[in-house]
């Protein structure tokens, strides 16, 4: 992998040129022609291995029902598409409703992956050694020095809120530098 451009352009810029860029955005229209064969597979896998629809994973996990494509996607283009393909919602396929999904506002991905990629995220910080009770106290009192980290460190840890926070951490002069789209 080539590092020259990192070390010549720095985090500040990579990060800006990550956000800004639309090629790595998941979602329709977004799949070059060779790659094709795999979204394909993908929804024949779906298929063969009797996956529930989109709207059945919305269900399982607790979110409005829809009512419409346009409920999936704002792009009428896109709704049209899958109105076209399926002629009605609940029989739109669990991987196609999932990348056709709006992306959630200022994230990177839409709602419903977020949504199983948080679940498979809390599964697996479980097994993370530095949120065992053994190593990570939370402190008890929040005067007292923290058990595991310095005042300092704690205070740094609480101030992280997002993705922007972490980077403006790590730039040098942040303060005009970065602009995550």
């Amino acid at each position: 992998m080539d590092m020259k451009p990192l070390r010549d352009g720095g985090l500040a810029q990579a990060f800006e040129d990550m956000s800004a860029q639309a090629t790595g955005e998941p979602g329709p229209r977004n799949t070059t022609q060779f790659l094709m064969h795999g979204e394909e597979a993908s929804v024949e896998q779906g298929r063969s291995c009797q996956l529930r629809s989109f709207t059945d994973y919305l269900k399982y996990l607790q979110r409005m029902p829809i009512e419409g494509m346009a409920d999936i996607s704002s792009d009428r283009e896109v709704a049209s598409l899958i109105r076209d393909t399926y002629g009605d919602v609940t029989k739109v396929d669990f991987f196609v409703g999932l990348f056709c999904e709006d992306r959630v506002k200022n994230a990177p991905l839409p709602r419903t992956i977020l949504s199983f990629v948080a679940l498979d995220a809390f599964s697996q910080a479980l097994t993370i050694p530095l949120l065992s009770e053994h190593v990570f106290k939370p402190p008890q009192d929040s005067e007292a020095e923290h058990p595991t980290f310095s005042r300092y460190g704690w205070a740094q840890i609480a101030t992280c809120g997002s993705m922007l926070d972490l980077v403006l951490r790590n730039v040098a002069a942040p303060e005009n530098s970065v602009s995550l789209v």
